[in-house]
């Protein structure tokens, strides 16, 4: 069947059937285990889904231990097992309840897979690009939210704690996907990554990692200035270059590339929504944006607080493997510009006298910091700026030139979204690498 567009609401259970068999009887499919999640609440005498997902796994990725844990009014169900059973998981859904170890958990009605979204790889469910399967289980009961603990299990401080840690989702008591049922299927032919950017000739070089040795078509489209500019290659080669012509590199928006087979099924998607990161032109803007890929803010930090000044570090390196970002300090967590007056004033390893001076050394000490918990040379422009009477500084990190760079434990860290994650060894390494 086709998968050629990204959000398909008229998928179902006979959909997802035939799309499951076609992935799962193809003989190059590098699909080799499912692992199987379930938060299920006590209800009276029985216990209800609370949230169930089916993940497969490609040869080569990390399985975590099998962690399955019990607590009164709480049941954490964690295992694996063989690609095809998810039929069977299936067909008992139909029946409005699945069996998991021997414990019959209650799905409640409408047990309708419903929706499909291709999603782009380091996603929350898989380093993986593919395919995320929804299912609407109407099993509405009262989610307690009391601390988890017991002498011989994990302490976890409540329910939605426990789910990020052991299934690796964080959820909210609003969350749509409480009470339902999920299917995530990675995209195992290849993946295509933004390799590099060659200023000399004005281009980007794409590079995929492939698994079956067919060729491949790359449809996109990028914005200039309201214009935008249409991306089509076909290749059986594993190096594609993009070539921008007039088109300067600062002004692209909303880049945009397809990778489809010779049946228009889509194997990996690219957006980015700015290929460099833009060097802000005042607070209020960089305030504006939010934290992000390109944006972290930070309250005063101590030189000697080594503890919490790791964090600086490790975000310059993951803007400087990513596409560079700014860090501003004197931002408290509601985004109010608070200063830093007040914590460099009473900082004892910064006795220069008044308050620039103090901005300055400041300055110079944390970039020494940060170099020396670096293995190589990063381009950073720093600043202090007062703004409205109270002192800020601003470092922006360029995106790095020699990636992947890397702290004094050889610790790789790449940006997702707000936060710094350690670069997986097997698909992120390929996109650094020069």
């Amino acid at each position: 069947m086709h998968i050629n567009k990204l959000r398909d609401h008229q998928f179902n259970n006979d959909k997802t059937i035939k799309f499951l068999e076609e992935k799962l009887n193809d003989g190059n499919s590098a699909i080799h285990k499912l692992r199987v999640s379930c938060v299920a609440i006590r209800d009276g005498e029985n216990w209800r889904n609370a949230l169930l997902l089916f993940r497969f796994l490609l040869e080569g990725d990390r399985q975590i231990e099998e962690r399955e844990v019990f607590y009164d009014d709480i049941r954490f169900h964690e295992f694996y097992t063989t690609p095809k059973h998810i039929f069977a998981f299936i067909e008992q859904m139909r029946q409005g309840s699945i069996e998991l170890n021997g414990q019959r958990i209650l799905l409640g009605s409408a047990n309708e897979f419903y929706n499909r979204v291709f999603i782009q790889k380091e996603n929350e469910y898989s380093k993986h690009q593919g395919n995320f399967i929804s299912a609407s289980n109407r099993n509405q009961v009262s989610i307690p939210y009391d601390v988890l603990i017991a002498h011989n299990k994990p302490y976890y401080k409540n329910i939605y704690h426990a789910i990020e840690n052991k299934i690796g989702i964080k959820l909210n008591n609003s969350d749509a996907r409480l009470f339902t049922t999920h299917i995530f299927i990675p995209e195992d032919k290849a993946e295509i990554f933004i390799e590099a950017y060659e200023e000399e000739n004005n281009k980007l070089l794409l590079t995929i990692k492939r698994r079956t040795e067919e060729a491949f078509f790359i449809r996109g489209v990028y914005e200039v200035n309201g214009d935008y500019r249409e991306i089509e290659e076909a290749t059986k080669d594993n190096n594609i270059d993009i070539e921008f012509g007039e088109d300067r590199l600062e002004n692209i928006r909303d880049f945009e590339v397809f990778m489809l087979d010779i049946n228009d099924n889509i194997i990996d998607h690219i957006y980015a929504d700015l290929l460099i990161t833009k060097q802000y032109s005042s607070i209020e803007e960089l305030l504006a944006v939010g934290e992000g890929e390109t944006v972290e803010y930070k309250m005063y930090i101590r030189i000697k607080e080594t503890d919490k000044l790791q964090d600086i570090y490790k975000t310059t390196i993951a803007f400087a493997n990513s596409s560079g970002g700014n860090i501003l300090i004197g931002i408290n967590d509601y985004v109010d510009p608070v200063g830093i007056d007040k914590g460099i004033t009473s900082d004892p390893d910064i006795t220069d006298p008044g308050i620039e001076a103090k901005c300055d050394k400041y300055i110079i000490l944390l970039k020494k910091y940060i170099s020396d918990n670096i293995n190589d040379s990063i381009q950073i422009e720093s600043d202090k700026i007062n703004y409205k009477g109270i002192w800020l500084i601003h470092l922006f990190i360029h995106k790095g030139l020699n990636t992947p760079y890397a702290d004094k434990s050889n610790n790789i860290w790449i940006r997702k979204g707000s936060s710094n994650k350690k670069a997986d060894p097997k698909m992120d390494l390929k996109n650094l690498v020069k």
